[in-house]
């Protein structure tokens, strides 16, 4: 039993590690917006001094306002493209359209490490009801280290 906690501790700690890699994360409000309302999206940036963000919204939802100034900001039809400059986050708004959904889609540049890269989709669905989130890399990891130990432990 003290080799399963002193494993569950160990796969603890690696998983901010996993995340590290990275440079920018998406998080939505709610996945599953009542027809009309407002949801708000963060973009959490690990280490872009400067660069820029294009968001692509699903069909019908349409931008409202975001933490960066206005000059910062673009919107051209359904997509949102922001100037970034030295900001660890950004967020912003977006209203929900009478029903339908999809997923937000997104790239990043990075223009002092010359790198880019996407952002993995966040899905919306108008007054759907939100997936219930899987069970991550955490949960399967400990599946693969626990399932052998408890074999071992009631032999």
């Amino acid at each position: 039993m003290a080799i399963l906690l002193i494993c569950i501790c160990i796969l603890s700690l690696a998983v901010p590690v996993l995340a590290d890699g990275e440079v920018v994360v998406r998080q939505v409000g709610t996945a599953a917006p009542a027809p009309g309302t407002e949801v708000t999206v963060t973009l959490s940036l690990n280490g872009c001094e400067a660069g820029g963000i294009v968001e692509t919204l699903p069909p019908g939802f349409a931008y409202v306002k975001s933490s960066l100034p206005a000059g910062q900001v673009r919107v051209e039809g359904d997509r949102v493209c922001f100037a970034l400059l030295d900001e660890t986050t950004v967020t912003y708004v977006v209203r929900a359209p009478e029903e339908g959904g999809g997923e937000i889609t997104g790239a990043w540049w990075d223009f002092g490490a010359r790198t880019q890269g996407t952002i993995a989709p966040s899905r919306l669905d108008v007054g759907g009801t939100a997936a219930a989130p899987g069970p991550g890399a955490l949960a399967v990891i400990f599946a693969l280290v626990a399932v052998p130990l408890l074999r071992r432990c009631r032999r």
